[in-house]
């Protein structure tokens, strides 16, 4: 049938990879896992590990999902996301930081939000407006931990470059 299976004798795809669950609280999911891509060089800040998923049988339609070299050590990464139509590299359209922090993009390279923690007692999601940041009026919804939770909207005066400024405030008595 040409189905392959490892760890058992029933495959139940194409592929199949069986073994028992890594138990987080000590030998975690990266020491030990059922299946690891392997990198046998490195790229710093653009190398790119990954999966492909194809949506034609043409080469290049689909999308790419894996994780890109952000540095020159080599001790960060970002997990990313690119769709690819007619392209070998593809546009991103996700990334998720190992700061926890989630940008999401569009075809012409704007980051439509972006959720970024910060160790200030605040939580905010960014909306961007322009990628070239010469006409853009960034806005953001924060949450300020550090003052009882008060919600602002907030907005830049001119660009991603500037600071953003409450233009509303609700404390916790609304």
């Amino acid at each position: 049938s040409g189905d392959l299976s490892l760890g058992s004798t029933d495959p139940e795809g194409r592929l199949t990879i069986s073994k028992v669950q890594n138990d987080l609280s000590s030998a975690g999911g990266f020491a030990n896992p059922h299946l690891r891509l392997n990198a046998t060089s490195t790229t710093n800040t653009n190398g790119f590990t990954c999966v492909a998923y194809s949506v034609s049988t043409l080469t290049n339609y689909g999308w790419t999902a894996g994780a890109q070299r952000v540095s020159g050590g080599g001790t960060d990464g970002a997990f990313i996301f690119r769709h690819h139509s007619n392209s070998a590299t593809g546009d991103e359209r996700f990334r998720m930081l190992s700061t926890g922090a989630v940008e999401i993009s569009s075809t012409n390279g704007n980051n439509l939000l972006k959720l970024i923690p910060t160790a200030s007692g605040s939580t905010s999601i960014i909306f961007n407006t322009w990628q070239d940041n010469t006409n853009g009026r960034n806005f953001a919804i924060r949450n300020r931990y550090s003052d009882h939770g008060r919600l602002e909207i907030m907005r830049s005066t001119a660009n991603d470059s500037d600071a953003t400024t409450a233009v509303i405030s609700f404390d916790k008595y609304g």
